[in-house]
C-alpha cells in the first residue's frame, strides 16, 4: 500500500521551492540593473504568493508543477530585466488597503493552473503566462484570467495545435478533409481543433472563400488552411509557446498531413 504524503513533507518541498525561487529572483536583482518594479516583482509577487502556497498541502507532483511554472515565470523575467527591459507600471503590481495586487492575483492564478493539470508540460508555458502578462500593459485583468482559465481548460496538445498554425509548417499539412480511413490519433487531433474554433482561437480560411469557414464537424478540417484567430494570437504569445521544440511540432503534424 503506497503512504501518502503527510502535510509536513508537503510543507517541507513548498518551502524548499520558496527558497530556490525567491533566492533566485532576488539574485539577479543583487547581481544587475533592476528598477523599482522589477524589484516589487520579485520581493512581494514572488515572496507572498510562493510563500502562500508553503501553507498548502501539495502532493509531490503538484509542488513539483508549482516549482516549474515558478522557476518559467522567474527566469523569463530576470532575462528581460538583465536586457533592459522594465515591467509594467499601470499599477498592475500596486496593492491597496492590505489587498492582493492583481500581479499577485494573476501569478497565484498561473501557479494554481500549474498544480491543477495533469499534464506536467503545461506547467513551464503557465509560467512564462505571468512573465508576458508581467511586462505587456495592454494585457488587463480581465483578459489576464480568461487567459489563464483559457490555458488551464487546453491540453498540451492543443497547445503545439496553436504553435503548428502559427508556424510555416502549416503550409506543408492535408490539403483535403478527413472523410474516410482517419486513424484515431488524427481524429483526435481533429477534435482539439474544432474545440479551438469553436473557443475561437482558430479559423479556416479556404482560398476560394472571401471570409472564413465556419467548422461544424471534425470531417470539415483542412488543415492547411488552418489560421490563428485574434484571440489565439494573443494566447500563443503570452504562453510564450514559439520556444516548442521541433521534434513535438512534426509529431502532431505528422498525424495532419
Amino acid at each position: 500500500m503506497t503512504k501518502q504524503p503527510n502535510a509536513h513533507k508537503a510543507l517541507d518541498t513548498a518551502s524548499d521551492l520558496i527558497g530556490a525561487a525567491v533566492g533566485g529572483s532576488l539574485g539577479y536583482i543583487a547581481g544587475g540593473p533592476a528598477t523599482a518594479s522589477a524589484a516589487g516583482i520579485a520581493g512581494v509577487v514572488t515572496t507572498r504568493v510562493i510563500r502562500d502556497f508553503a501553507t498548502r498541502f501539495l502532493s509531490t507532483r503538484e509542488s513539483s508543477r508549482v516549482d516549474d511554472a515558478a522557476r518559467a515565470a522567474i527566469d523569463d523575467i530576470s532575462s528581460r530585466v538583465a536586457t533592459g527591459q522594465s515591467p509594467r507600471e499601470d499599477g498592475f503590481f500596486d496593492t491597496q488597503d492590505s489587498q492582493p495586487s492583481t500581479a499577485e492575483e494573476i501569478f497565484e492564478g498561473c501557479l494554481l493552473a500549474a498544480k491543477n493539470t495533469h499534464e506536467h508540460k503545461k506547467a513551464v508555458y503557465l509560467g512564462k503566462l505571468f512573465a508576458n502578462i508581467a511586462f505587456d500593459p495592454s494585457c488587463k485583468e480581465s483578459e489576464a484570467s480568461q487567459l489563464i482559465h483559457t490555458a488551464e481548460s487546453l491540453t498540451y496538445s492543443q497547445f503545439g495545435i496553436l504553435h503548428l498554425i502559427s508556424s510555416e509548417k502549416v503550409n506543408s499539412l492535408r490539403k483535403q478533409d478527413f472523410k474516410t480511413n482517419v486513424p484515431f490519433s488524427t481524429i483526435a487531433l481533429l477534435h482539439e481543433i474544432h474545440d479551438l474554433a469553436n473557443r475561437n482561437l482558430v479559423v479556416m480560411h479556404l482560398p476560394s472563400e472571401s471570409t472564413y469557414t465556419i467548422l461544424l464537424g471534425i470531417s470539415e478540417i483542412i488543415p492547411a488552411y488552418l489560421k490563428l484567430a485574434v484571440g489565439g494570437v494573443r494566447l500563443h504569445h503570452f504562453l510564450g509557446l514559439e520556444v516548442m521544440s521541433n521534434d513535438e511540432l512534426e509529431g502532431i503534424a505528422d498525424w495532419l498531413r
